[in-house]
């Protein structure tokens, strides 16, 4: 399987109704999530979305129907561990869960005309 292609990457964010503007970014290291800020096209409610991945030596796998919590309501990847959730301004959870990984946490705050990526790359357990 392959990870995320760049022109995958600009169709999710059309379908979350977002422009390419980053805004903001946290470090590309590899970890164990990724957040970026997008401003949202005009009139847009804001939106989390993003891709989980497992993580092993040899690459980034997708990982299809892991849950995804959002401020305790549950949500699943698509067949290519994507998500999209609707989400209001404000401060969210996010949990992210799937058998064989490690389970992920992530905090967000949403502004006013922002949408964000939460990208998870989770560890085969043990």
């Amino acid at each position: 399987m392959k990870s995320f292609s760049t022109l995958s990457f600009f169709l999710a964010l059309a379908a979350a109704g977002c422009n390419a503007e980053r805004v903001s970014s946290s470090p590309s290291s590899l970890r164990e999530q990724e957040i970026v800020r997008f401003r949202s096209a005009p009139g847009k409610a804001p939106v989390l979305f993003g891709q989980v991945q497992a993580v092993d030596d040899a690459g980034r796998y997708p990982m299809a129907t892991s849950s995804v919590s959002v401020d305790g309501n549950v949500y699943y990847t698509n067949a290519l561990g994507i998500y999209r959730v609707p989400v209001s301004v404000g401060k969210h959870q996010l949990v992210v869960e799937h058998t064989g990984v490690r389970s992920s946490r992530a905090s967000v705050k949403v502004e006013p005309g922002d949408s964000m990526q939460v990208n998870f790359y989770l560890r085969y357990t043990d």
